[in-house]
C-alpha cells in the first residue's frame, strides 16, 4: 500500500472457493460406480481398437482443452466475485469535522429584486440593467461559500410550503454547488414558507451523526406561514442535539425605483420575522444576520467562514477503479469458446 498504485480486493476470502467448492461438490456427488458386467468376446476387437486409436487421441486432447478451459472460466468468475479494484495515487484531504447544512427559502417572495436596488433614491442607477431577484443573488454568493468549504460535509435543504433534502451531507462540494445552481428555483417547494419543517428536517439528518460540529445556516425572507412544526419548538430540538442554527434574513421594506419620470420609493413584498430568527439563533448558541443587499450577504458568508473553528486534520484517500467487469467479460468470451468445443466434440461422436 506504500506504492502509488496498488491492487486490492474487497472479498479476498472468496479465493478459497477456487479449490474448495469443486472438491466439495465432487465429495458430495461422487461419480456413479462402473458396472463390471461380462461383455461378449469379439474376435476382431483388436483390429477395431487399432482403427479408432487416432480418434481416441484426438478425443483426449479435446477433453483436456475443455476441462482446462472450464477451470479457467471458474477461476475468472471467482476473481470477479472477489471484487478486485485498482487503487490510484494517495491523496490527502483536509478534514474539519463539521457537518454543514444549508437551508434556502424558495417561496414566491424570493422573486423580489430589492437586493441590488438602492434605498435612499440618491444614487443613480443604470436603467438598462436588469436586476437579479433575491434567489439569484443568494445562489451566486452561496456558490462561492460552498467552494470554500474544504474538509466540511455540506448538504442542501430547500423549503417553501414543504421542506426537502436536495442533497445529503457530502464532501463533494462541486455536486452540491451544481444542484444549487441548476436544480434550485422559486416555487420548487411551494409558495409559502415552512421554516419549522426545514429546521426539523435538518435536525433529523444531523442528529444521526457523531460529529461535534453540526451547523445549519438558514436563509429566508419571510415568516413561518406553513408546515407542521413550530420554528421555536424545532430550535429547542436542535439545541438538544447540539445543532447550531445561524439565521440570515434577506430583503428590504422599500426600494428606490428609477424610471423616465424620476425616482420614487416603492414597497416590496417583505414579511421578515426578525424576532423569530433572532430567537432561533439565540436558543442554539449561534447568531442572526441581516442582509439588505448583495454586499452585506457576501460579508455574512465571509464571516461564517471564521465561525466554529476546529482543529485541522488530514485523511488519505485513494481513487478506486473496479476491475471485476474485465474478469466477467473474459469469462463470457471463454464460455463461448467452450460451447464451440463441446459442439465440435459432440459431432465427432
Amino acid at each position: 500500500m506504500s506504492q502509488f498504485f496498488a491492487w486490492s480486493s474487497e472479498w479476498l476470502w472468496l479465493f478459497a472457493l477456487i479449490l474448495t467448492l469443486p472438491w466439495l461438490i465432487r465429495w458430495l456427488l461422487p461419480p456413479a460406480p462402473r458396472k463390471k458386467n461380462t461383455a461378449l468376446k469379439v474376435p476382431f476387437y483388436n483390429d477395431i481398437v487399432n482403427l479408432t486409436n487416432k480418434n481416441k487421441q484426438l478425443d483426449k486432447k479435446s477433453h483436456w482443452k475443455i476441462q482446462n478451459l472450464a477451470w479457467l472460466i471458474w477461476l475468472l468468475l471467482v476473481l470477479a466475485a472477489m471484487r478486485p479494484q485498482w487503487l490510484g495515487e494517495p491523496i490527502q484531504i483536509q478534514i474539519s469535522g463539521r457537518d454543514l447544512l444549508l437551508a434556502i427559502d424558495l417561496s414566491e417572495s424570493m422573486a423580489e429584486t430589492d437586493l441590488e436596488g438602492t434605498q435612499d433614491c440618491q444614487s443613480e442607477v443604470d436603467l438598462e440593467r436588469t436586476r437579479s431577484n433575491r434567489l439569484s443573488i443568494v445562489k451566486s454568493v452561496l456558490s462561492e461559500f460552498i467552494e470554500r468549504r474544504k474538509g466540511d460535509r455540506v448538504g442542501l435543504i430547500v423549503f417553501g410550503t414543504k421542506a426537502y433534502m436536495q442533497t445529503p451531507l457530502t464532501f463533494d462540494r462541486m455536486t452540491v454547488k451544481a444542484v444549487l445552481e441548476k436544480e434550485t428555483f422559486i416555487g420548487l417547494a411551494g409558495k409559502k414558507t415552512a421554516i419549522g419543517d426545514a429546521i426539523g428536517l435538518a435536525v433529523k439528518h444531523l442528529r444521526e451523526r457523531s460529529q461535534k460540529k453540526q451547523i445549519l445556516i438558514l436563509l429566508t425572507d419571510g415568516s413561518n406561514t406553513a408546515g407542521k412544526i413550530n420554528p421555536l419548538r424545532a430550535a429547542k430540538l436542535a439545541k438538544k442535539y447540539g445543532v447550531h442554527i445561524y439565521t440570515i434574513g434577506v430583503g428590504v421594506n422599500k426600494i428606490c425605483v428609477h424610471n423616465e419620470f424620476g425616482s420614487h420609493l416603492e414597497e416590496t413584498s417583505f414579511e421578515l420575522d426578525e424576532k423569530m430568527l433572532q430567537k432561533i439563533a439565540e436558543l442554539t448558541s449561534a447568531q442572526y444576520f441581516r442582509a439588505r443587499n448583495r454586499a452585506e450577504l457576501e460579508n455574512i458568508y465571509k464571516a461564517l467562514d471564521q465561525y466554529e473553528p476546529v482543529k485541522e486534520e488530514y485523511k488519505t484517500i485513494r481513487h478506486k477503479t473496479p476491475l471485476y467487469p474485465w474478469f466477467l467479460g473474459i469469462a463470457f468470451f471463454m464460455s463461448l469458446i467452450l460451447l464451440v468445443l463441446q459442439i465440435q466434440s459432440g459431432k465427432k461422436h
